[in-house]
Formats: structure tokens, sequence, C-alpha cells
């Protein structure tokens, strides 16, 4: 049975009315960048000049990512990739230099290196990731794991990320381990 024209009508001005609240909310966030995404900002209420200081300039992102992979990988490590480096991954190169490395291993002050090297470990298990996993297995002992964490690292990801995942971290694990 077809709605009355009242009911049709009203159902729209809700309509529209929740748009218009959606729109209304969005325009008045500020928003900054982090990565690939555009996130709500978290201080839109501070002057200009603070909200500024939150986005470091590539350059100096990339400064700060280098010098932090090579406190965490080590100079032989990132003197390797550098030099392997070619036009068909530079991009790439930058884009880990100053994302992975400048903007979020810098932030040292919402986690330690510690914790990062855990969480990382973790992912790359889960993820199946073999190759990146021995580098990140040495950079967890640079920054303070014993063999023993990293392997319970492995352990307690093996309950979420599945026993093959673990079994084929923990085969890379003792190989880098007991080097």
């Amino acid at each position: 049975m077809p709605s009355s024209p009242a009911t049709s009508s009203g159902r729209r001005d809700e309509r529209a009315k929740r748009a218009n609240h959606r729109q209304r909310a969005q325009r008045s966030q500020v928003h900054h960048h982090v990565g690939l995404r555009w996130l709500p900002s978290r201080n839109h209420g501070a002057p200009v000049s603070e909200r500024e200081s939150d986005a470091q300039a590539p350059a100096s992102r990339y400064d700060a990512g280098m010098a932090v992979r090579r406190e965490v990988l080590g100079d032989d490590h990132v003197d390797r990739a550098v030099a392997a480096t070619t036009p068909l991954d530079a991009d790439f190169q930058q884009f880990i230099t100053e994302t992975a490395w400048g903007s979020l291993w810098t932030r040292d002050d919402r986690l330690d290196r510690r914790t990062r090297s855990c969480i990382t470990i973790a992912l790359l298990v889960a993820l199946r990731a073999e190759g990146e996993l021995a580098m990140h297995l040495r950079a967890g002992l640079r920054n303070g794991l014993t063999p023993e964490e990293i392997t319970e690292v492995i352990l307690h990801t093996a309950a979420y990320a599945g026993i093959p995942a673990a079994n084929a971290a923990m085969a890379v694990a003792k190989d880098v381990l007991r080097n």
C-alpha cells in the first residue's frame, strides 16, 4: 500500500536532517595527514602553529627515518639496502624510510623500541613474512629483546595467527638467534 504524502514527506525530512547533521559534523573537524590516510585531528583546537608542528617536512622525516633505521637495523644492513636501490624501487625505499621509520619508529614517546619490535615480529609472524622476519629478529636483539623474549612473542603469536605461521617463524628464529 503506498504511503501517504505526509508520511513520505516526514521520512524525507528526517533523512535530510540526518544528512545535514553528518555534513556539518564532517566540516567542523580539522583533519591531518598520517601516512596514506586522513584522520580527524586530535588537536583541532590548538593554534595553527602547534597543528603545523605535528607534521614533519618530508626531508626531515626522511632524515629522522634514516637515523632510526640505522640505529635499529644497523649501518651494514642499511648501507646494503641503499646500495641495492634502483630506479625501480627508489620511491619505495623513500616511502618506507619516511613512513615506517620516519613517522612510526620515531614515536618513542608513545611506544619504546622494544615494544615496537615485539609488535613488528608478531605481525611478521602472522603475515608469514619470513624474509622480513629475520631482519626484524636481529633488530629486536639490537633493541634489547632477549632470544627468550623473541621466542615468547612467536609462541604467543601462534595462538592468534596459527601454528603453521609460528612454526615457520620459529625456524627463522632458530637460524637467526643461534648466530
